[in-house]
Formats: C-alpha cells, structure tokens, sequence
C-alpha cells in the first residue's frame, strides 16, 4: 500500500488538509510514524470513500406521477 502525506491525501480527496485533520476525527485512518509524521494509506483513503457513500434509494413513481401525499 502507498502512505501519502497531507498534501497528497488532501489533493486525493479533493479537500484541504484543514479539512483532512477534520476528517481524521471523524474516522480517518492514518499513519503515525516517528516525530509525529501522519501519513494515509491509499485503502484507507477509499475505504472512507465508501463508507461516506450515500447508497439512497429512487424514489418508486417518477416525479410526476407520485400519488398525493399529506
């Protein structure tokens, strides 16, 4: 697996590293190495992807043809 640091991580995802550490504290996995470096494994990065996906389901009549609803 490929560690990317912030930057990278951050182009990855297409958000800025502020918003990187912010995603760290809701599940973000990463890396510690020594000094304190972070590093994202590039699965973890696409596992958080995925687990962010939104899987709704369309609705069952067009738009146009919904029945009236209260």
């Amino acid at each position: 697996t490929t560690l990317l640091t912030p930057d990278e991580a951050a182009a990855t995802l297409r958000v800025s590293t502020k918003t990187l550490r912010r995603l760290r504290d809701r599940g973000l996995r990463y890396v510690m190495l020594t000094g304190g470096t972070i590093r994202y494994r590039t699965d973890d990065l696409k596992d958080f992807i995925e687990g962010q996906t939104n899987n709704a389901v369309p609705p069952q009549f067009p738009l146009a043809h919904r029945p009236n609803m209260p």
